[in-house]
C-alpha cells in the first residue's frame, strides 16, 4: 500500500484481514490503528488499540485499505499480506502469507451418455480428446445386458463398429465407462450374447454395421479336454445334427485340410466362453495326436 494510503489509516479504528492470530491458535478480531508512516523507510508502525503492543510493517505488507460503512466512517480494514501474531506475553509478530498453490485442474469431459433404466451410464475413448489417460482405473465391469444399447450408441456417435477383444490382444481403441463424478475410468467386459465374459469392449475402424446387429467377440475360443463320448452325452451331438450337421473326431493335423472342404470346427457355449472340444491321445509317448470335434453338412 502507499504512503499516502497510510496517511488516511492514521487515528482510524482497523481490523485486519485475516484476523491476527492469538497465543491459542485462534483469530483475534481486535481493532489497529496505524501510527508513524514514514515514506523514507516505506513502513508503518501497526498499533493493537485493545491488548496494547505494536509492531512495525511495511508498507508492502498490506494490499489495500477498505471502508467500514457499518461502524462508521473512522472504522477500516487492512487486507494484510503478512500475517500478524500475538503471544501469550503480548508481544506482536507478523510473517509472509504463504501464496496458495494453484487450485488442480479437473479434466473436462465430453462423454457419451447412453440411458440404462433409470441410470445415465457415461463413456469415452481417447480419440475423443477427452484426457483418459488422466484418469485411475477401476476394475472391469461386466456390459452384459446393455450392451445392444451402448454398442448401437456407438455406431450412431462414430459410424464405427464396437467390438469385443481378447484382453491379452486388445487391437483397438478401448471403450471406458466414467464413474458418475468423472474421476475413474473402467474397462468393458463381455462375452457372446451379452453373457459375462473376459473380452474388452473396443472400437475399430470398420463401417458400423445396422442398429441391433450383434457385437464381434473376437476372443480365441478355449480348449475343453473331454472324452470321445462327451458330445452324445453332453446333448451336444443332438444340438449339431438338429442344425443339419453331422459331428467327427478330427485328428488335429488333419484340421486345415477339412476346413478347405468347409468343414468347422465345433464352437459351442460354456459357462458364457467359446469352447471347442478335444481328445487326448491314449497313448501320446507313441502318438501324440489329440482329436478335435469338427462338423460338416450332413
Amino acid at each position: 500500500m502507499k504512503h499516502d494510503q497510510f496517511l488516511k489509516c492514521v487515528d482510524q479504528r482497523l481490523r485486519l484481514e485475516p484476523a491476527a492470530i492469538g497465543p491459542n491458535g485462534q483469530p483475534l478480531d481486535d481493532d489497529w490503528t496505524i501510527a508513524d508512516p514514514d515514506a523514507s523507510h516505506k513502513s508503518a508502525t501497526l498499533r493493537n488499540l485493545i491488548r496494547g503492543g505494536e509492531v512495525v510493517i511495511g508498507f508492502d505488507h498490506v494490499k489495500n485499505y477498505d471502508t467500514d460503512p457499518a461502524r462508521g466512517a473512522d472504522f477500516g480494514f487492512l487486507n494484510m499480506l503478512w500475517q500478524v501474531r500475538i503471544d501469550r506475553e503480548g508481544g506482536i509478530t507478523s510473517r509472509p502469507i504463504p501464496a496458495r498453490a494453484p487450485a488442480p485442474q479437473v479434466p473436462k469431459f465430453r462423454p457419451l451418455v447412453v440411458k440404462d433404466g433409470e441410470t445415465d451410464r457415461h463413456f469415452t475413448w481417447a480419440s475423443t480428446g477427452d484426457p483418459v489417460d488422466l484418469l485411475p482405473e477401476g476394475q472391469p465391469r461386466q456390459l452384459l445386458g446393455a450392451y445392444v444399447r451402448v454398442c448401437d450408441a456407438l455406431r450412431q456417435e462414430t459410424n464405427k463398429e464396437p467390438q469385443f477383444d481378447p484382453p491379452t490382444e486388445i487391437r483397438h481403441e478401448i471403450i471406458w465407462e466414467l464413474t458418475p463424478d468423472q474421476q475413474a475410468k473402467h474397462k468393458l467386459l463381455g462375452g457372446r450374447g451379452g453373457k459375462p465374459g473376459t473380452a474388452v469392449l473396443v472400437l475399430t475402424d470398420n463401417r458400423a454395421q445396422a442398429v441391433g446387429q450383434l457385437v464381434a467377440d473376437t476372443t480365441p475360443p478355449e480348449v475343453e479336454w473331454v472324452d470321445m463320448d462327451y458330445q452324445s452325452r453332453s446333448g451336444l451331438q443332438e444340438e449339431i445334427r438338429a442344425s443339419g450337421f453331422k459331428e467327427h473326431w478330427v485328428r488335429e493335423e488333419l484340421v486345415a485340410r477339412r476346413r478347405a472342404r468347409d468343414w468347422e470346427v465345433v464352437v459351442a457355449e460354456h459357462d458364457g466362453r467359446p469352447v471347442t472340444f478335444r481328445v487326448a491321445s491314449p497313448n501320446p509317448s507313441a502318438d501324440p495326436s489329440a482329436l478335435v470335434l469338427m462338423k460338416r453338412r450332413a
